[in-house]
């Protein structure tokens, strides 16, 4: 690499691609939806250049025959269009064939260009600047096709392009695989966890099942369920320490990209808690309140309730995030896989008029059945996998580091790719 590139054009996105708005009104109808299917992309299942495909729902071949001009191809790109405006998602081969949500847009090339160079150039700093400045709505931001044409692209030859989109994507299926490799080990671990504490099949003194062999149980009328004779019930905070975050003043609020000696990275709630396992602040703050430590859970309790990341170094905890510290460093996959196992009662319990929150009162609700015994032989079976998946996540978020350095130089001809 080296050098500067020659002959870029200033070009609209609007020159380069045709826009399709998702099926509204009269067209498409949320009881369509059905249990399986072809899949749907809504706003929600867009991530940045991927598809979240965990919560995607589906319609029957006579709704996406019906939707034919909302059918997507195979190197669309796909846009919400209210909410993660900063967002957007690729369509490969796999994808060809699904359809376009109605709170999307679909750019479609419509003259030569290399459209994974333009997805990938779509997610450069200046562009989504670009986008926040210019959406519209005051309490959600929205994009339109108006907005979409109107933005920059500094375009390449072809031959450049393709040199560009190769490189980025050896990055992006490095960090694709171990995404696939982590969806596996949590996979394994989530088996294990809802066998031996969900179903009580955890292993007995002869090796076999517990439930299945009829294990005997007692009522539990504290959390109205049957479990294990020798068992207890037990509170979050029986075996962890809370730490409530705390907002610093806005005018201390950084962007991430910020370097100095007294700046923290920092945790404001949800946002910073949907990017893998480990917490990605997108902000810094030199006037911290509250810290998070490593291997500290965190979980969003305002706003977007729920959210769950752990912590690998040290953070500042705003108040929309609230971190667990293991009193036990041994059971850490215990608590948080006990805690992601409780997200539908923590959502549920949260309590405010404008605004879901939870507060102190409402952690009194997080409580399940406990043996020690039993934590400790699932901990030695789950940490490896637990520890594997900490460091692929880290392995990712360098390679992701390296990605956003790498893009700016490609995208704006401050370096080339040599033959």
């Amino acid at each position: 690499m080296g050098g500067f590139m020659k002959n870029i054009n200033h070009l609209k996105l609007g020159d380069l691609v045709n826009f399709q708005t998702g099926p509204f009104g009269t067209q498409f109808s949320a009881s369509e939806y059905t249990k399986e299917g072809i899949p749907v992309i809504n706003v929600k299942d867009i991530g940045f250049g991927n598809i979240l495909t965990a919560n995607i729902e589906h319609v029957s071949e006579q709704t996406r025959d019906r939707l034919s001009q909302h059918i997507l191809k195979e190197e669309d790109i796909v846009f919400g269009r209210k909410g993660s405006i900063d967002r957007h998602a690729f369509i490969t081969n796999k994808e060809t064939g699904w359809v376009q949500g109605s709170d999307c847009i679909r750019a479609r090339a419509k003259t030569n260009i290399d459209m994974l160079f333009l997805s990938q150039y779509l997610e450069s700093k200046h562009v989504k600047k670009q986008l926040m400045n210019s959406a519209v709505g005051s309490t959600m931001a929205s994009l339109n096709t108006d907005i979409l044409k109107d933005i920059v692209v500094f375009l390449p030859d072809i031959s450049e392009q393709h040199k560009i989109s190769r490189v980025l994507k050896t990055l992006d299926d490095k960090i694709l695989l171990n995404n696939q490799i982590n969806d596996n080990l949590g996979k394994q671990i989530e088996t294990l966890y809802s066998y031996w504490f969900n179903q009580f099949n955890f292993p007995n003194e002869n090796g076999a099942p517990y439930s299945d062999s009829n294990g005997f149980t007692k009522w539990n009328s504290h959390i109205k369920r049957q479990i294990p004779k020798s068992w207890e019930v037990k509170n979050i905070r029986d075996i962890t320490n809370l730490t409530w975050g705390q907002c610093p003043q806005g005018e201390h609020i950084f962007p991430n990209n910020m370097t100095a000696d007294n700046l923290f990275d920092y945790c404001s709630g949800a946002g910073d808690m949907n990017g893998g396992l480990l917490v990605d602040c997108q902000g810094k703050t030199d006037d911290s309140k509250r810290f998070a430590y490593p291997n500290d859970i965190l979980i969003s309790i305002a706003g977007k309730i729920g959210n769950m990341c752990l912590v690998d170094h040290k953070i500042s905890l705003g108040r929309a995030a609230l971190a667990f510290t293991a009193k036990d460093q041994e059971i850490i996959p215990y608590i948080y896989m006990t805690l992601k196992s409780l997200n539908k009662k923590i959502v549920t319990v949260s309590t405010g008029s404008i605004q879901k929150v939870i507060s102190d009162t409402n952690v009194d609700d997080f409580n399940f059945p406990y043996s020690e015994e039993i934590v400790k032989k699932f901990c030695l079976c789950a940490n490896p996998l637990f520890h594997k998946i900490i460091k692929l996540e880290q392995e990712k978020k360098e390679l992701i580091r390296l990605r956003n350095w790498l893009l700016p130089m490609l995208m704006n001809g401050q370096a080339i790719i040599e033959d």
